[in-house]
């Protein structure tokens, strides 16, 4: 898992996978899947929520959205958590509190030309398990795919994902083979 994102973003995701399958059909999908983002995004309003960070009770927030990112970086050059790593048994939690739409939107567009915004209002957390409670409840998704609303509890579980990889001379042949290597 890349980022679970709580709020504003997972209610745009239909909205962009739309705008993407209508590309390979007809622009008038394409427009009318950017009206129905834009309209979503006006009509979106910060929400009350509760984190709880291993068991322990932060406070409560406004705010948009809430990711929750166990790598720095998601789909492309979206940079949202750049000290995040996948093998410290920890996720980073990021949010504006209390943002404008406008301030929001600033610092999401910085985020996907892959840089940083230094944001007063940014909060960030290190976990190694978020809880996230709403009301009235938000959607929810992770690496794009809607699991629904909250509440929602992610978890790193250490160790649960071995991979393995090609010793050098393995990896040499592979990419010999491919033709990456003359």
């Amino acid at each position: 898992m890349e980022v679970v994102g709580v709020g504003l973003e997972a209610s745009l995701f239909p909205c962009g996978d739309e705008v993407k399958e209508g590309m390979k059909k007809n622009d008038w999908a394409v427009f009318k899947s950017i009206f129905e983002g834009i309209k979503t995004f006006l009509q979106f309003r910060t929400h009350r929520l509760v984190l709880r960070l291993d068991g322990r009770r932060i406070r409560r927030l406004r705010t948009l959205q809430v990711n929750i990112c166990n790598s720095p970086r998601y789909g492309m050059e979206f940079s949202l958590a750049p000290e995040a790593t996948m093998n410290d048994g920890k996720l980073d939690v990021i949010y504006l509190n209390n943002p404008s739409k406008w301030e929001h939107l600033r610092h999401f567009l910085t985020a996907m030309r892959g840089n940083r915004l230094p944001h007063k209002r940014l909060k960030t957390h290190r976990a190694s398990k978020i809880e996230v409670r709403s009301y009235p409840p938000l959607e929810v998704h992770a690496d794009g795919e809607c699991l629904g609303t909250t509440p929602v509890t992610v978890e790193v579980i250490p160790q649960a994902l071995w991979i393995c990889v090609p010793n050098r001379e393995q990896q040499t042949s592979l990419l010999k083979e491919s033709g990456f290597l003359a």
